[in-house]
């Protein structure tokens, strides 16, 4: 079925203050990360008639835009972790361990299944242990697996620009961040 094209008559919902979010919020929004409402309209998106939506904007990446009903938006959407979630969730890193899966089908299917709603805490044992085996491959002189380091740049990703909006720092100094709280 071709996309139906958007209705020049899109309309603020009338009940926008009965809704959990409103424009401004900051959300999480699946593997899209960080986003910000920008507003709420009903549209008519796939031909089966008007529904409220939230219009969402990545907050690193501008260019694309994300609907999502709102009826479906406590599935979909939650808080962004705050500072002390952050501190709290870092202090327990050093007990975040997942063994190494051997089985490549096996591993794959584990990874896209913590990445398809990705949660940081859910996110780092799968960093510490793709970052392991990685070593382990440097130092036995053999290449790491590309659809790991994959894995292990995207997991990445998702945790540096969640944490990074709540720590109110740049995503690529969230690890040195990490690294000097662990050391304190």
């Amino acid at each position: 079925m071709p996309f139906k094209k958007l209705s020049a008559a899109a309309k603020t919902p009338k009940r926008t203050e009965e809704l959990p979010w409103k424009p401004g919020d900051i959300v999480v929004h699946g593997t899209d990360g960080i986003c910000r409402i920008t507003d709420v309209k009903s549209l008519d998106l796939i031909g089966e008639g008007s529904k409220d939506y939230y219009v969402l904007v990545p907050l690193y990446n501008r260019t694309l835009t994300i609907y999502v009903e709102t009826k479906d938006a406590d599935d979909t959407l939650r808080q962004p972790m705050e500072e002390r979630e952050i501190a709290q969730m870092i202090n327990s890193i050093p007990d975040m361990d997942q063994q190494w899966i051997t089985d490549e089908k096996e591993r794959q299917r584990f990874f896209q299944e913590k990445l398809r709603e990705p949660m940081v805490e859910d996110l780092i044992p799968v960093v510490r242990m793709l970052y392991r085996r990685k070593q382990e491959m440097i130092q036995l002189g053999k290449k790491f697996r590309s659809a790991d380091e994959q894995i292990l740049t995207r997991a990445e990703t998702i945790i540096n620009r969640e944490l990074a909006h709540g720590l109110g720092i740049d995503p690529e100094k969230v690890p040195e961040y990490i690294k000097n709280y662990i050391e304190k």
